[in-house]
């Protein structure tokens, strides 16, 4: 191999209140030919490890450019960023979560790649959901890196021990089948959720409002929380805590164990991201399982359409240099060969039915779910639900955990809510 691919998992402690300064425009003026190493920064997760790792991996054992990839804890990227954007001291390229590239477009520490972005032949195969959030007015700074729908992952061999044989369709559903599952014994749990991680919740939880016909954030990007149909949410989440089918240290999971819980099969039901779906394949379980959109009240499912985008950032070296690394990760070899043929969701609309995803019924699923999901677009994400501190997450726990009435917890939350998004 002609180098390896440096990694490394940045300590806590970094500065967060750096804003993020800047303008979007060229910066770097070297030739790909004279990068002699690009720089990448993506969060620090189960898919920045298992897929944004190999696939550096796979560049460096074939190209005299090297590329260093850094995993940053995922609650620290933006804070990271925004140190390094003050600094002019941005990485050539940034993997975002998808939810929080539309605050990177305001701040302006992106480059419009709008024009890289047409010269691909399969420029409309791309993800839609990434390619709308990376565009704000004729500019495009962003493409997919990697697909994450959030889904219903549902232990059908401990259903079935529990009298379950149907898959659940409702919340009603799934409080019944995670009852029953946990009358099995002390062991077994019929629910999991992260109840420290607000952007785990905030991932799992809008899919129920959707398909119970609410909304979150509107046209404008205002976020309201304070519906009937998230208040029938909280109340679902507080009905499953009553009945102790949540593991008592659930809610104290920052979401360092959320993609770990699952595999051991003493969970019912979790609702997570796909990236769950390649681990569960990889590690051959001992126990059958299946998948299905988040359900809302009625029957109707939804889902959050996460993930991540490739961005060049504005103090990039050389932005045919980052282009080329990109480029390279979205063509076709590398989706299949990388990203499919590992059980991961290819990012092109055109490859979803290669010959390893065709071959599961389940990843089916998941990519026609995709086109029923959603993608709030909004530059207060990372302060509203991502932030450890912030509202949402206070609000969910307030609701869940210690028993407030969900209506006056949303009440209260909106006006925490409404306070950032004047400020």
């Amino acid at each position: 191999m002609r180098g390896r691919m440096k990694k490394a998992i940045l300590a806590t402690g970094l500065v967060a209140g750096l804003a993020l300064t800047g303008c979007a425009g060229t910066s770097g003026d070297a030739e790909p030919e004279q990068v002699s190493a690009l720089t990448v920064w993506a969060r620090g997760n189960a898919i920045g490890e298992g897929l944004f790792s190999p696939l550096v991996d796979a560049w460096n054992a074939s190209h005299d450019m090297q590329v260093q990839l850094t995993l940053v804890p995922s609650s620290e990227l933006p804070a990271k960023l925004g140190a390094a954007a003050g600094a002019g001291q941005m990485p050539d390229i940034v993997i975002s979560d998808i939810g929080n590239l539309p605050s990177l477009i305001k701040q302006g520490v992106l480059q419009d790649i709008g024009s890289k972005i047409d010269s691909l032949d399969y420029a409309d195969a791309l993800s839609p959901s990434a390619i709308a959030q990376g565009t704000d007015g004729d500019a495009r700074y962003a493409v997919p890196a990697d697909v994450d729908p959030s889904l219903m992952y549902v232990n059908t061999t401990l259903l079935a021990q529990a009298g379950i044989t149907q898959m659940p369709t409702s919340l009603d559903d799934v409080e019944a089948a995670a009852k029953a599952v946990r009358a099995l014994g002390e062991d077994s749990y019929g629910f999991y959720a992260a109840g420290s991680c607000g952007g785990c919740l905030a991932f799992t939880t809008d899919p129920i409002v959707w398909a119970g016909g609410g909304d979150i954030v509107d046209s404008d990007g205002k976020v309201t929380v304070d519906t009937p149909e998230m208040a029938d949410a909280l109340s679902f989440y507080r009905a499953l805590w009553e009945a102790g089918t949540i593991p008592s240290d659930a809610p104290a999971d920052t979401g360092a164990n959320w993609a770990n819980v699952f595999a051991p099969g003493n969970i019912g039901i979790q609702f997570n991201g796909s990236s769950l779906l390649s681990s569960l394949k990889a590690a051959n379980v001992p126990f059958d399982w299946d998948v299905a959109g988040i359900p809302g009240p009625d029957g109707d499912e939804s889902s959050f359409i996460g993930g991540d985008t490739f961005s060049v950032s504005k103090d990039a070296q050389s932005v045919d240099a980052a282009w080329e690394f990109i480029s390279w990760a979205l063509d076709e070899k590398q989706q299949v060969d990388q990203y499919a043929a590992k059980g991961w969701l290819t990012v092109r609309t055109d490859l979803t039915d290669n010959q390893y995803t065709a071959a599961d019924l389940r990843v089916k699923k998941v990519n026609d779910l995709i086109a029923v999901g959603k993608t709030p677009r909004t530059p207060y994400s990372g302060q509203i639900f991502n932030d450890p501190t912030g509202p949402w997450l206070a609000t969910f726990r307030d609701a869940v955990f210690n028993g407030t009435d969900a209506e006056q917890a949303l009440k209260t939350g909106q006006e925490q809510i409404d306070k950032l998004q004047e400020g």
